[in-house]
């Protein structure tokens, strides 16, 4: 079994305005060190996961330019657009569908297009680690991040502390908890930050979605059967619009916990592009 890899950069970075806007998403921003974008950066990093042929990219049917000229290496078809905006899990499952039917049962590595990875060769181990675990056991195997501070702004994962294969039992999801829930949660050294990066066989997701997100699941199926681009469209605007945390995540059971010691950030607000440039004010004010 092989490996697939999604990219997530359908987002418009709202909490970055008015640097980041519909027109201009941040992914898309020369934002990142060395003057790249975030996307191009996790497009780099894809390419040292699987081949370029098995690189797929989620996004907006607004973007597609940003795309052509940031990733040219990819092949048109592995471009998914959203022909409306419906949030993550219908975008997964529409693609998920469709590069099931021509690659097979493949590990899908799901990556959001936003991050700061410091250490790219950890990275890089951790994720071919949870894809060989994943292609092993019937799992969600998601990254979860040692936390540094009491971050309100971020999804936290409970772990068991049984660890299997290098991966953790999990016991649930908490949104966005106050700082003081926060402060109890890095106290008792169990909780780790959501990352949004996830890794499984594409059939065990599909299978989640049958479950907990069957209107998802079946109009996905319905896509992948018709030839013609408007009523592909028109099925796909009237899935739910829901994220993929909250429609099978935060719901699954089976889902095991790998921990990224790689230096992460999510790079969705202005106190995180400021901790990227902390060191580097005057290429901050540049950017302003």
């Amino acid at each position: 079994m092989n490996t697939a890899v999604f990219i997530l950069a359908g987002g418009c970075g709202e909490r970055l305005s008015p640097l980041s806007s519909k027109e201009k998403p941040k992914q898309f921003l020369p934002i990142g060190r060395d003057g790249l974008s975030f996307f191009r950066m996790t497009f780099l990093r894809a390419m040292k996961i699987t081949d370029i042929s098995r690189i797929f990219v989620l996004t907006q049917n607004s973007y597609s330019d940003f795309v052509a000229s940031q990733a040219p290496e990819i092949p048109a078809d592995n471009v998914f657009y959203e022909s409306q905006k419906r949030n993550t899990a219908p975008a997964i499952a529409a693609a998920m569908v469709r590069v099931e039917k021509f690659l097979g049962d493949v590990a899908a590595v799901v990556l959001p297009a936003d991050h700061y990875i410091a250490d790219e060769n950890a990275f890089l181990k951790t994720v071919k680690n949870a894809a060989s675990i994943a292609k092993r056991e019937n799992s969600i195997i998601t990254i979860g991040i040692p936390p540094t501070r009491p971050d309100s702004s971020f999804g936290y994962i409970k772990c068991s502390g049984e660890s299997e294969h290098g991966a953790y039992k999990t016991e649930g999801f908490t949104e966005k908890p106050d700082n003081e829930k926060a402060l109890e949660f890095i106290a008792s050294k169990l909780y780790f930050w959501n990352s949004g990066i996830f890794i499984c066989k594409i059939s065990f997701a599909l299978e989640q979605y049958k479950k907990y997100l069957p209107e998802v699941y079946e109009i996905s199926q319905k896509i992948c059967c018709v030839s013609e681009k408007t009523e592909a469209d028109k099925l796909y605007a009237a899935m739910p619009s829901v994220s993929i945390d909250y429609g099978i995540l935060e719901k699954t059971s089976d889902i095991l916990l790998m921990k990224g010691l790689f230096g992460w950030d999510d790079i969705g607000s202005w106190s995180a592009l400021s901790r990227l440039y902390s060191k580097e004010e005057n290429e901050l004010k540049k950017l302003l």
